[in-house]
């Protein structure tokens, strides 16, 4: 009951993300704008909350952004990312399932130094584009697999300290096999 409960919630937090998103971004220029495998990729200038800020959209779907001046992440549930926190012990080892623009990712690498980083994302272009345009930067220690994340799961012998799963943006385009009852297990 208690997953099932899990599920809706994440259903609707995609919902209120998405409007919450369109209503507070102003003044977009398209930067970047391509076909990518699996949808349109497209990266704008524009504010955002009242400041300059530069996002990735995924089809329909706002999917990350952060502030060039200041380097912050723009989008609150992204900030999720520091509950390592509350696990209470040292965090060695992390998944990140969907890389989006990495921030998160990028984010967990720079703030602790012997961190491993695993991060899935479907999407090929994902990740030099996240360098391009959303300044992440190359570390020996953040690994990306151009990889379905349910698969990497299941084919990976490496046990994981957390495991964010960053893939559901969107209540347009939500992957029906990441809201399983399998995966969740």
């Amino acid at each position: 009951k208690s997953l099932l409960q899990l599920i809706k919630l994440i259903f609707l937090s995609s919902f209120l993300l998405i409007i919450s998103f369109s209503l507070n971004l102003k003044n977009p220029s398209t930067i970047y704008s391509k076909d990518g495998v699996y949808e349109k990729i497209t990266v704008y200038d524009g504010e955002y909350n009242g400041k300059n800020a530069r996002i990735l959209m995924q089809d329909r779907s706002w999917s990350s952004a952060y502030y060039p001046e200041t380097h912050d992440l723009a989008f609150d549930y992204t900030k999720y990312y520091t509950l390592y926190k509350l696990i209470g012990r040292k965090l060695q080892r992390a998944l990140f399932i969907g890389g989006g623009a990495y921030s998160m990712p990028h984010f967990l690498v720079e703030e602790l130094p012997d961190v491993v980083i695993d991060v899935s994302e479907i999407e090929p272009s994902l990740y030099e584009l996240s360098k391009k345009y959303f300044g992440v930067i190359e570390n020996p220690r953040l690994h990306n697999h151009v990889v379905d994340g349910r698969r990497f799961l299941r084919d990976s012998k490496d046990s994981y300290d957390m495991i964010f799963s960053d893939v559901y943006s969107s209540v347009y385009s939500i992957p029906s096999h990441f809201t399983t009852l399998e995966f969740f297990e």
